[in-house]
């Protein structure tokens, strides 16, 4: 059984019986007086051979008697029984009879006294024996605590040695640790000497702040604006004032951590002076923003220098405001009094010649005031107006802005007049406003594209399944044919018209030019009127220039167009040719500055007006046009010149007033070796294939198409019109398929985000993107996406065959996900 209970071994009377009584590390709290106490309490409370379980460093002293040692190490003893000991009665007194030994019976008084004695002196021996054994039990615990102890010390003295070794190492990590430390503290101390004298050099107030804004440093300009000492460091900033007017320091560091990032602003203080006041974020060494740093910086010299120039030129821009612009000062009559040197060059006349004359006799050669004249409107209400002129007998259009003067007595004496040639800005206007159509039509185009190449995209592909399908004498094969080229011309129309909205990339490839020169015919005969007959003479044996075919199309385009405009009215006939040229050390008259070597020579001529001398020497000037304006840009030929220059080629241009005028291009020609080197071969199959396709197409009948084509070509195709839909049916099994084919415009998911994702599960799956717009993401942007390749709509089966078979030789199996195997049957569609 087991109780417990509070007692107090000292007051309460002690338990009997008990089995085991553990007081471990207790009496040596104790005096040796409340020790004899408790020992014998503590034998009265056992049974016999009732242990008691003592600490390390107690014993029972002279209390062997009571208890037997068990167990030196742990201090376990147990209970001796003890006899119970009777009180001894107290011996009677003596009398004076004691010295007398009476005769009679003194041999048996003797006898009893000797027997007493003897009995004393067993007693005694008896007692010396007890306190002998109990001396020897005594010293044998004390040997065996003196044992144990020696076995801990001896202990205590291995482990003592083991922590004095670990003390040394430690010691010695210590001391290195010091030694860096040193050498950290010194390198700090050099940086904080540095900083510090950089701050103490410095002529700009600065002040740090911690989050709170309290102050953390600040450089000694800082005290002239607020009064700190090196004690104010730790203080809030709102503790302190300043010289500054209209600032409120606490609400600029709010503001710069608000908005995570510098403000800056100029502040003037109370003794007149000026300051940028910069507010910075306080970034620590790990980019987190810790405090908020102010600079001041005086700018009162430069202001005042602001101010005095600002008061000298608004004196001088109300007498002559831009030498660059035609200034006069007139008087309230409008006649001019005072003509700055542009007026005097424009009118080619003097300041004198000028003075005395009317404004509106001068510029516009009128008897009186223009009806939208600002002077007039200066004089009625005393402000500046300005005001958009065109003078028709200068040719220039003028932003003319009128500025009353007046005298002390706040009237006006004359007028500032101010005419700015912005003939110039108005062309670039009437430029900008066409190159937004410009971008209006290419965005259009973009558009058209994108859609009509959609709707070509199921016919190539359904024309090209029946042609394959058809047997060889067929005689629906040419029906069939004449389907695909008429498909292949609206394909050529729809790069026509991104050609000419300049929404195609600009690359210089190895180009065949009477290609070109033949789809722009196309397109001229659809859009120049009848009156106009074009006479092409291209040779279809003319080799190859590096050329970008967009801009070749357009400098025809441009040429064709502007010889239809000298044509206009009365018609006439435009000739293009193309054809091999030579050029030789002869030629070089006729050719300045072109090498001799092999070119290609394209002709442009037509039987329009003509042009003049004048106008030949500037015909390639950008903004020079011959039209009336509204109608040109004065760019076309620039560009023109411009593209032929980047070609390395050469332009030459001959015309005469009333017959017509022919343009001349030069293109370096390639040479044959390499023409032959880019002749595709002739008389491949297509090729096939089995393995497993992910078609995802918003448009049904596209994917349907894609599906009998792939599967006409062997593969096992599994198709969908949800992007979302086939990314949910991949992720239940990425390895089923061994390539994606995506369109890239989709709702729900893009063919981008659709590529993200699925190579976000599978990496290394083979893709290949379709659009229907190629200016949405080039072949660059599509790699960099992972995506394998990039097919334009529309395209013919043996595009796509083309593609798929170079795709998947290609691939590397994605790491950590099996590829399907070829003989996998797949599930049907």
């Amino acid at each position: 059984m087991l109780v417990f209970t509070t007692h107090n071994i000292i007051k309460d009377p002690p338990f009997i019986n008990l089995d085991l009584l553990c007081c471990r590390n207790l009496l040596i709290y104790f005096e040796k007086d409340l020790q004899k106490k408790l020992l014998p309490a503590f034998h009265y409370s056992l049974k016999p051979d009732g242990l008691l379980f003592l600490g390390t460093s107690e014993n029972i002293a002279q209390f062997n008697e009571h208890f037997a040692l068990l167990d030196s190490q742990w201090k376990i003893f147990r209970r001796k029984s003890t006899k119970q000991s009777f009180p001894s009665w107290p011996r009677a007194t003596s009398s004076g009879l004691d010295g007398v030994i009476p005769l009679a019976g003194a041999e048996k008084t003797s006898r009893k006294t000797t027997k007493k004695k003897t009995r004393q002196a067993s007693d005694q021996t008896a007692r010396l024996k007890q306190e002998l054994q109990c001396t020897r039990e005594q010293l044998l615990a004390t040997i065996e605590e003196l044992q144990s102890a020696n076995e801990e010390l001896e202990s205590a003295n291995e482990e003592m040695a083991t922590s004095k070794e670990e003390l040394q190492s430690l010691n010695e990590e210590a001391l290195t640790v010091n030694v860096e430390l040193q050498n950290r503290v010194e390198e700090l101390r050099k940086a904080n000497d540095d900083l510090k004298n950089l701050f103490d050099s410095t002529r700009i107030a600065t002040i740090f702040l911690d989050k709170e804004f309290r102050v953390r440093f600040f450089t000694p300009p800082t005290t002239a604006i607020i009064p700190l000492t090196p004690t104010d460091i730790g203080r809030p900033l709102s503790h302190f004032s300043h010289s500054l007017l209209d600032v409120d320091l606490a609400a600029e560091a709010t503001l710069a951590l608000r908005d995570k990032e510098p403000h800056s602003k100029e502040v003037s203080s109370r003794d007149g002076l000026f300051f940028l006041m910069g507010t910075h974020l306080y970034r620590t060494t790990g980019g987190a923003i810790n405090g908020v740093v102010l600079t001041f910086l005086d700018i009162t010299e430069r202001k005042r220098a602001e101010e005095e120039t600002s008061r000298a030129r608004e004196q001088w821009e109300r007498t002559f405001a831009g030498l660059g612009d035609l200034a006069t000062i007139q008087d309230v009559d409008m006649r001019i009094v005072r003509a700055n040197q542009a007026a005097c060059q424009t009118f080619d006349s003097t300041e004198e010649n000028l003075r005395g004359r009317h404004c509106y006799e001068l510029f516009r050669g009128l008897a009186e005031p223009c009806p939208d004249c600002p002077i007039t409107a200066s004089l009625q209400d005393m402000d500046v107006h300005r005001a958009e002129i065109e003078h028709v007998n200068l040719g220039k259009t003028f932003l003319v802005t009128a500025s009353p003067i007046f005298d002390e007595q706040g009237k006006i004496t004359h007028i500032a007049h101010i005419a700015r040639d912005i003939t110039d800005q108005k062309r670039m206007e009437s430029q900008l406003r066409q190159a937004q159509k410009m971008e209006a039509i290419g965005a259009l185009a973009g558009g058209i594209a994108h859609d009509f190449n959609n709707i070509l995209m199921p016919i190539f592909g359904y024309a090209d399944l029946i042609r394959n399908a058809l047997p060889t004498d067929s005689p629906l094969l040419e029906d069939i044919a004449a389907v695909i080229s008429a498909g292949n011309r609206a394909r050529e129309l729809v790069q026509q018209i991104l050609s000419f909205s300049r929404q195609t990339e600009r690359k210089r490839v190895p180009t065949r030019l009477h290609i070109v020169v033949k789809e722009v015919l196309r397109l001229l005969r659809s859009s120049l009127p009848s009156t106009i007959d074009i006479q092409p003479d291209i040779s279809p044996e003319s080799g190859m220039a590096l050329a970008d075919p967009i801009q070749i199309h357009q400098i025809l385009m441009n040429l064709g167009l502007n010889a239809a405009y000298a044509m206009r009215g009365k018609g006439g006939i435009l000739r293009i040719s193309l054809a091999d040229a030579k050029i030789g050390l002869g030629d070089f008259r006729k050719t300045e500055g072109m090498k001799p070597g092999a070119y290609l020579h394209l002709q442009v001529s037509d039987t329009g007006c003509g042009m003049d001398e004048s106008t030949l020497e500037r015909i390639f000037e950008p903004y020079f046009t011959t039209k009336p304006e509204g109608e040109g840009t004065g760019f076309g030929l620039a560009v023109v010149h411009g593209i032929v220059t980047s070609h390395e080629g050469h332009i030459e241009v001959s015309s005469e007033p009333g017959v017509g005028t022919i343009f001349d291009i030069f293109l370096p020609r390639l040479p044959s070796d390499h023409e032959s080197a880019t002749k595709a071969p002739k008389g491949q199959t297509i090729p096939t294939g089995s393995e497993r396709i992910l078609v995802v197409d918003d448009d049904e009948e596209i994917v349907r198409m894609l599906q009998h084509l792939l599967t006409v070509l062997g593969y096992r195709v599994t198709h969908f019109v949800s992007s979302p839909q086939a990314l949910q049916a991949f992720r239940k099994n990425p390895g089923e398929f061994d390539l994606v084919i995506t369109d890239l415009t989709m709702p729900g998911l893009t063919g981008k985000e659709l590529t993200r994702k699925l190579l976000a599960v599978r990496p290394g799956l083979p893709i290949i993107l379709c659009t229907g717009y190629h200016a949405e993401i080039s072949r660059e942007q599509a790699l960099a996406l992972g995506i394998r390749d990039l097919v334009i709509k529309p395209f013919t089966m043996e595009e796509i065959a083309t593609t798929v078979r170079k795709v998947l030789e290609n691939r590397k199996p994605p790491t950590g996900v099996p590829l399907p195997p070829a003989t996998r049957k797949g599930r049907k569609n």
